[in-house]
Formats: structure tokens, C-alpha cells, sequence
């Protein structure tokens, strides 16, 4: 082969270097692309995550048995009270189960006084942890800013009973608010499926402290036995006045047996009074019903007003001294202190002797 043809043959023998030259350049232009669809794909993605809501806070629905219907009773005609936060948990294997509930204790309470239901719940109601007792607190409707307040607050308790057709004010409080909730009660009662109503129904203040064992083990536990004889009952201070022909219960606290809470609601809805005193109220219903049922008397050594230096006052506002173990009812602690000072005289059997110390700050 001449230098020429060898010369002329070197263009074809090069061309093997520019094929793999062009090769080597076909790699680099796919990782191009491919660096630019990755971006893409990481800008879409982030794009989606910062334009998706985040679930802070006030957008989470955290399920409660108390954000169900109150259409759904599945007991007494209200929903369960939830368990005190000390009490959640389930119960040990070996415990029996929680009996059904006897007795309501309805607590009245406007519907911005958180504090004071906070210190009701720590107190008697953390104490006296009976299953035969139902503790509710009872309000009316209460406004618009108020609303998600209220629905926390039986989010977290599942103790409040709403009267939704009632407007909050002190004259309905002191007039038909108790009434009222008689004629919810036996409203849902009344439902399809619901279960069998207490036995007894109390209505109580929340400037009342109460020592629930001790009165349910005295007065109720008796009157629920089996073998009891089932009569209308009504336990309360007996309020008299010369111009009425009828006694009144003490609006503090009163006990009704269900036949009665049935018969004064009863009563009202044909009647519809509303210009008398809640317990001049509940004596009048009874009366105007014909009713006959057995008046157990609360005395003043069992039910009283408290003074600042926590002595009993009687119904005529006499001094009886300083609280004593025949106490169940204190009434009138109007400041949180004093119902605090009161509550502290109280342990899981009632009253408790107090020290010295406790006395001499009292007197």
C-alpha cells in the first residue's frame, strides 16, 4: 500500500474515535435532561406540600363520646359522664361492672362560671366517687363566643346538660331554670329506647358544698332499697311562710324522687308559672297537683349558710356556731376562698375535726 492510499485510507480509521467521541456526547445531553426532570419533579412535589393545609391545632377533629349526638342516649337519657381525668384507664379485670347510677345530682350553673364548676368537680365531686352518682352541671344557651368554651369543656368533662330554649339570666335562674331541666329530663325519658330514669333527682347550687356519701348512705340508700317501700319523697330545708298554705323546699338543695320530678314537670307544662321564686315554684307545683309525698326535713344542723368565719347561720339567720360533724349541706360560700376553706373540713365519711390552726383561722 502506497503512502497515498495509506494516507487516503486514515479518514475512514478515524472515524471509529468520532463514533465514540459522538457516544460520549450523548450521555452527557441524557444527564441534562434527566437533571432538569428530577428539578421538576422536586419543585412539583414541594409545591404540593407547601400549598397542602396543615393540621395544626384548631383544624383537628380529636373524636370524644361527647361530640355525639344527644339523640343517642345510651343511659338515664343523657350521655355518659366522662371518668375524672385521675380516673380514665380501664378498669382492672377484677373489677365488677360499674353499676348504673341512681341518683342525679344536677348542679346549677351559669354558663360562665368555669371556675367555679372547676372547683365543684376538684372538690365533692372528686371526693364522693360513688357509681351510683350522676354529677352534672346544668346551663342554659349560652352566646356565640362562648360556644367552642362550653364544647371544650364538655370535651373534656362530658358533664354538662344544656338547656338550649333557655336564655341565661339571673331572673330565669332564680324562677324556671330548675323546672326546666324537671321537663327536659322527663322529655328524654320519655324517648324511644331510653333507659329506666333515677330513682332520685337533686337540684343543688354551686354556692353549696355537699357531702353526698354521708346523705346518700342517711337518706337515699334506704328509700332505694328493694324491699323499701317506693313513696313520693322530697328531702330539702322545709320553707314555711304564713301567707301560703303549702311548704316550700330550700332552693340550696332539694331531693325529688322521679314520681315527683314527673309530676312537677308535668304540672308546669299545663301551668306555665313563671313569676314565683324557684322553691316557692317547686311547693306550689306540688301543691296545685294535689301531691301527696313525705316531706324529709334537712334541719338546720344538716343544711345551713356559712358565714366568713364559717359558722352555721339558721333560717332566721341565727349563729349555731361553728360547722360540726352533723353538717352535709353547707350553703352561701359566695367567694372561691371561703367554699375552699369549707370543702377542706370535709373528708371521704364528712366532716372532719379541723386543727387547731384551721380553727383559730376561721374564728
Amino acid at each position: 500500500m502506497s503512502p497515498a492510499d495509506s494516507q487516503h485510507r486514515a479518514p475512514p480509521t478515524n472515524l471509529r474515535p468520532s463514533t465514540s467521541d459522538s457516544h460520549a456526547s450523548m450521555p452527557s445531553f441524557s444527564q441534562r435532561t434527566l437533571s432538569i426532570s428530577l428539578s421538576a419533579i422536586v419543585l412539583v412535589l414541594f409545591t404540593a406540600l407547601t400549598l397542602t393545609p396543615r393540621h395544626d391545632l384548631h383544624t383537628l377533629s380529636i373524636p370524644s363520646p361527647l361530640t355525639q349526638s344527644h339523640d343517642h342516649p345510651p343511659h338515664q337519657s343523657l350521655p355518659p359522664r366522662l371518668q375524672h381525668p385521675q380516673q380514665q384507664g380501664p378498669l382492672p379485670p377484677q373489677e365488677p361492672p360499674q353499676q348504673q347510677p341512681t341518683w342525679l345530682l344536677a348542679t346549677i350553673s351559669a354558663y360562665f362560671s368555669q371556675r367555679r364548676r372547676n372547683i365543684i368537680r376538684a372538690t365533692w365531686q372528686t371526693l364522693y366517687p360513688n357509681p351510683a352518682f350522676d354529677t352534672r352541671f346544668v346551663i342554659a344557651k349560652p352566646p356565640p363566643p362562648w360556644q367552642p368554651l362550653i364544647k371544650h369543656e364538655n370535651d373534656t368533662y362530658g358533664d354538662l346538660i344544656l338547656l338550649e330554649d333557655l336564655e341565661e339570666s339571673a331572673k330565669l335562674a332564680n324562677t324556671i331554670k330548675s323546672v326546666e331541666l324537671f321537663k327536659h329530663l322527663v322529655a328524654r325519658s320519655e324517648r324511644p329506647g331510653a333507659a329506666t330514669p333515677w330513682k332520685f333527682v337533686s337540684k343543688i347550687d354551686d354556692d353549696s358544698f355537699l357531702s353526698a356519701e354521708r346523705f346518700y348512705q342517711e337518706f337515699l340508700q334506704p328509700r332505694t332499697d328493694a324491699h323499701a317501700a317506693h313513696n313520693a319523697t322530697l328531702i330539702a330545708r322545709r320553707l314555711t311562710r304564713n301567707d301560703r298554705n303549702f311548704s316550700t323546699p330550700g332552693g340550696q338543695f332539694y331531693t325529688l324522687s322521679w314520681d315527683l320530678v314527673r309530676l312537677v314537670a308535668e304540672t308546669q307544662t299545663a301551668k306555665e308559672i313563671s313569676d314565683l321564686p324557684e322553691d316557692v315554684l317547686i311547693g306550689r307545683l306540688l301543691h296545685d297537683a294535689e301531691a301527696k309525698f313525705d316531706f324529709v326535713e334537712l334541719d338546720d344542723s344538716r343544711a345551713f349558710d356559712v358565714t366568713d368565719d364559717l359558722h352555721k347561720l339558721s333560717k332566721e339567720g341565727e349563729d349555731l356556731g361553728a360547722i360540726d360533724g352533723a353538717a352535709v349541706n353547707p350553703h352561701k360560700m359566695k367567694d372561691d376562698e371561703t367554699y375552699l376553706r369549707v370543702a377542706q373540713l370535709f373528708g371521704k365519711e364528712g366532716f372532719v375535726e379541723h386543727s387547731e390552726e384551721e380553727g383559730e383561722r376561721g374564728a
